[in-house]
């Protein structure tokens, strides 16, 4: 299966490929961002309330299992042993997924700038806005900013973590190349 999030969440049926059709939908999803999918969940950022999941096991009937409120909207998405990380107009955001129905936020970075990519690599997060922040979650109740770096260049876009290196994708300016150690 294909999800894919713009006015609804709509899960689409690829295999085969010359077949694709929408499996099924989801239109209580209001102004949704990004999207990750693990096992019978996907986990939305979006608008309002901010952060959703939903129970994708039968594709014909997507359902809500849980929302956790967020300061404002969320904006980016991503998973790792338990945890939802979520980018906000106010920083990051940890999650406790487990169990989904009790998602509760464990604790929130305070980030300069508004919105972001999000990824996550080995104990730590990466978040792009005005500025690569690379924060330390592990533990994540105990999460902190162990570096920020500024970028020259507008709209920084997304984050990927390979081994050393962050690489980030800005609509002006292209690709940025960081090294982490």
């Amino acid at each position: 299966y294909a999800y894919v999030v713009e006015s609804q969440l709509r899960i689409f049926d690829i295999d085969p490929v010359g077949n694709t059709h929408v499996e099924g939908s989801f239109p209580a999803v209001d102004s949704p961002n990004k999207i990750q999918v693990a096992g019978d969940y996907a986990y939305i950022a979006h608008n309002s309330p901010g952060f959703m999941i939903v129970d994708v096991s039968i594709p014909t009937s997507p359902s809500v299992e849980n929302t956790v409120d967020a300061t404002g909207s969320s904006f980016d998405v991503a998973l790792n042993g338990g945890y939802a990380y979520t980018t906000t107009a106010d920083g990051m955001m940890i999650i406790d997924i487990e169990p989904i129905g009790s998602a509760s936020i464990v604790t929130e970075v305070p980030l300069d700038g508004y919105g972001g990519a999000v990824y996550y690599y080995d104990g730590h997060v990466y978040v792009v806005r005005d500025q690569l922040d690379i924060i330390d979650v592990d533990p994540p109740g105990a999460a902190y900013v162990t570096d920020s770096v500024w970028l020259p260049g507008e709209d920084l876009m997304d984050v990927t973590v390979v081994d050393d290196y962050a690489y980030v994708a800005a609509s002006s300016g292209g690709l940025r190349i960081v090294r982490i150690e």
